[in-house]
């Protein structure tokens, strides 16, 4: 019946273009690749400017996800991982963009093995990954400055039952060791 087929070509044709939409507009990069090359084959514009290209006709069909490995081990790791699982989440590495400029991503990929392609997610996490890294260069400053104080200086639970943290100078102040504070 052709009043059927058009009424099932119309769902489809809003169907695609619902999800067209929500692939257009997501906050993630989203990405289809080739296995064996890399050879980008869909991409939505959040993927794109994590590329640090402006457009689609740059990246589509011309560039290899493999230019964007800051260490070119990763994807090996990432493959092995997919043939054995099938799938990746949360898989944190490395990326240059076009200018060079590194970034972090979080990966969400799956092996489309009919398609001999990865289907997936990138997120961008360089400010969590910066900011990780300022907090480990703060607790290392805190850390240097504590043990080498000539004075006495500790943290107690709020409930003072218990010692967090002794200075290495107690033991030598208070000629005790450190461990029954604990």
């Amino acid at each position: 019946d052709i009043t059927d087929r058009k009424q099932f070509e119309e769902a489809l044709r809003r169907s695609e273009l619902k999800f067209r939409n929500i692939f257009s507009n997501s906050q993630v990069g989203i990405f289809r690749t080739r296995v064996e090359d890399g050879l980008i084959l869909e991409a939505n514009q959040k993927y794109i400017e994590f590329t640090g290209c402006r457009s689609a006709e740059e990246v589509i069909g011309k560039r290899y996800s493999t230019e964007f490995y800051v260490n070119p081990n990763d994807r090996q790791r990432m493959l092995v991982e997919l043939r054995q699982t099938g799938e990746i989440k949360n898989f944190e590495m490395q990326f240059r963009q076009q200018d060079g400029t590194t970034r972090w991503g979080m990966y969400s990929i799956r092996l489309n093995t009919e398609e001999n392609c990865l289907e997936g997610v990138i997120t961008d996490i360089t400010d969590r990954k910066q900011t990780e890294e300022a907090l480990q260069e703060s607790e290392s400053i805190l850390r240097q400055l504590t043990e080498n104080l000539p004075l006495f200086f500790g943290l107690r639970t709020v409930d003072y039952r218990r010692w967090l943290y002794v200075s290495p100078a107690f033991e030598t102040i208070s000629g005790r060791p450190l461990q029954p504070m604990y």
